[in-house]
């Protein structure tokens, strides 16, 4: 843990140093990467409606076929999270965000001795605080933490598996 925040502090440093005066208002488009329990995982779009109001989708999709042509699988995860600016200087940003996002998974195996099939789906969600710093003027990182939701369903059983805790988030894009 105590690596983990000597490197968030190394990093909001250069930041500092590299960071130039324009303003945020001047673009209002991020496009990068994330893993989160709130949007969830994926590609990442987030758009700046002004200096303290944000949207951010995120999501991938995923198909593999054997060699043979009897096994498949297809995964997505969509999601989506707001965010509200709390404090902002040249580097760094402290803010607010709530968000929700959808994975599901589908697996066909459909070989001669045992075939079947299977899915999952997966709701997870919550709110929480982020920190994000700015790094050579386009260049954000963002980390994020608070409580969540996760809620996930299988195909082949009645049970569903909930559960309430803690979540985070991390993610790199490029303002522009």
């Amino acid at each position: 843990m105590k690596k983990i925040l000597a490197f968030i502090f190394l990093l909001s440093l250069t930041a500092n140093l590299y960071a130039q005066t324009k303003e945020t208002n001047d673009y209002h488009n991020v496009l990068g990467a994330t893993a989160s329990t709130y949007c969830g995982q994926g590609l990442m779009y987030q758009y700046l409606f002004n200096k303290d109001y944000r949207l951010k989708f995120a999501g991938y999709y995923y198909h593999s076929t054997s060699n043979n042509n009897y096994d498949k699988s297809d995964l997505y995860n969509i999601g989506v999270e707001f965010q509200k600016t709390f404090h902002q200087t040249e580097s760094t940003r402290f803010y607010g965000l709530a968000g929700i996002n959808y994975y599901h998974s589908n697996d066909d195996y459909t070989n001669t001795y045992y075939p079947s099939t299977s899915a999952t789906s997966r709701v997870m969600g919550g709110a929480g605080f982020g920190i994000e710093f700015t790094a050579w003027s386009h260049l954000l990182i963002n980390f994020d933490v608070g409580f969540m939701y996760y809620n996930q369903s299988y195909s082949n059983n009645t049970t569903n598996d909930t559960y309430f805790g803690i979540g985070g988030g991390i993610g790199i894009g490029y303002l522009f």
